[in-house]
């Protein structure tokens, strides 16, 4: 018997051939597109759900750093403001008080819009050592020429001290006495706090959101308890730092 007349197709082989080509191939495809299409969606799932996050990151950053911050000048600004015959001894204590209560205060300064006479608080040790290392940019934080025009507060863009790797934020606060006289209070927070609490990893949990740092300790949940199993991780420090001037 000849070998081309073995592997000669007959009808058969073709008919399979063709079915195969027909039904199957098109399965194939049609399962490609579907487990395509299937993450697709599980990459837009994970997009929501990462922007959620990245939105409760920042209202977190809002609530409980810069929100507080701001609560605790406005609060000395209106006790100043109904107390007007307070000396400038009594403010300068207040002054020295405000700074002692928040940790991540390190200047407060009162400073007179007219005659430009301003009062300066610090936290010494760490001012004069970030002074040392980037003397023109901490004295501009001091010494600040920037006004205010009707506005109930400013939050001022962060400052790097690339020399000392800080990153601080200045908030302004404006004061009217019923006399016409003004004045601003400027409060400079360190901001590592805030960075050493964003930098980590976002996880979503079972039923919860939560975050953890690189030792897989859980650092803020949004629940009580928590709940462990399998998670999915966003580093997110780079987007949130870029919201700090927002």
């Amino acid at each position: 018997m000849k070998l081309s007349k073995i592997f000669k197709p007959s009808l058969l082989k073709k008919f399979l051939l063709a079915f195969f080509i027909v039904t199957m191939i098109p399965l194939i495809i049609a399962e490609y597109f579907t487990m395509q299409r299937a993450e697709d969606e599980l990459k837009s799932v994970l997009n929501e759900e990462y922007y959620l996050i990245i939105d409760q990151l920042r209202r977190t950053v809002d609530e409980v750093y810069i929100g507080n911050w701001l609560s605790n000048l406005t609060s000395t600004t209106e006790y100043i403001e109904s107390n007007p015959d307070l000396s400038l001894e009594i403010i300068n204590a207040l002054l020295n008080a405000k700074l002692n209560q928040i940790n991540d205060l390190i200047i407060l300064t009162l400073k007179l819009s007219d005659s430009g006479e301003q009062l300066s608080t610090m936290k010494n040790d760490l001012v004069i050592q970030l002074y040392n290392q980037d003397p023109d940019r901490v004295a501009r934080l001091i010494q600040f020429s920037d006004r205010m025009e009707g506005e109930k507060y400013i939050i001022r863009d962060p400052v790097n001290l690339p020399n000392s790797k800080q990153l601080v934020l200045p908030i302004e606060v404006p004061i009217q006495w019923g006399d016409g006289q003004r004045a601003v209070l400027r409060g400079v927070f360190n901001l590592n706090s805030i960075i050493d609490f964003i930098s980590t990893e976002i996880s979503i949990g079972a039923r919860e959101l939560y975050i953890v740092n690189d030792r897989d300790q859980v650092v803020f949940s949004n629940n009580e308890y928590f709940i462990s199993g399998d998670t999915l991780k966003y580093p997110i420090i780079k987007m949130v730092r870029n919201s700090l001037k927002g």
